[in-house]
């Protein structure tokens, strides 16, 4: 399937994480915030930062990591919606990473 840059995808794309050609110390970071290989992610708002959906969580990071991560759109249609949690309150929570 093929590779696209995260930066490169519209915005509300869902797409899953196919690389991440980042420094080894940026890599450690961006994993411990859950952006890993074959993790699902939701393209929230481009930019520099741009703004990504993590596991319900909204995540900006600076477009120097942005031009390091590739993706694949999500195979199914299904997948193009994220839900959203109970409490709204846990969408809004935002870390930034640059």
């Amino acid at each position: 399937m093929p590779t696209t840059l995260l930066s490169d995808i519209a915005p509300h794309t869902v797409a899953r994480v196919a690389a991440l050609d980042v420094h080894p110390e940026d890599a450690i970071r961006l994993k411990a915030l859950g952006l890993c290989v074959g993790r699902q992610v939701q393209l929230v708002q481009t930019g520099d930062p741009l703004l990504l959906r993590i596991l319900g969580t909204r995540v900006g990071l600076s477009a120097r990591l942005a031009a390091g991560i590739r993706v694949v759109a999500a195979s199914d249609p299904g997948q193009q919606h994220t839900s959203r949690r109970a409490d709204p309150a846990l969408d809004e929570k935002r870390l930034s990473v640059s």
